[in-house]
């Protein structure tokens, strides 16, 4: 079986999608972020830093994905900053991101290296 999981920062959820050879594929990190209703701020980030062919890509990726509640809680300067500097936003969204399979027991507080290599 293979697994894609995006575990929501600040949310209580993890989505598990599991297929095996009798199902389709399962749906990529960048689609499953773009369906769910509470991602629509960081799906435009991974679109505008032009993350989301990398994350519809066969991985494997864990995606902590901040909910449009936290980038809220940024200042509104802060976004509009990111959003005028593409390469600074692509980095701070690669911090997001880690290329392997975690599951939500193997997650715990520590390092971790991320996509962008730190």
């Amino acid at each position: 079986m293979r697994f894609s999981r995006l575990s929501l920062a600040l949310a209580p959820v993890v989505l598990v999608l599991t297929a095996c050879a009798t199902s389709p594929a399962p749906k990529s990190i960048a689609d499953s972020a773009a369906a769910d209703p509470r991602l629509t701020t960081l799906t435009r980030m991974l679109t505008e830093a032009g993350m989301t062919d990398t994350l519809k890509g066969t991985g494997p990726y864990t995606l902590f994905a901040p909910t449009d509640d936290a980038f809220k809680a940024l200042p509104p300067a802060t976004l509009d900053a990111l959003a005028k500097d593409k390469a600074r936003l692509k980095a701070v969204l690669s911090n997001h991101v880690v290329q392997q399979d975690l599951g939500a027991a193997e997650i715990k507080n520590g390092n971790v290296k991320t996509m962008q290599g730190g």
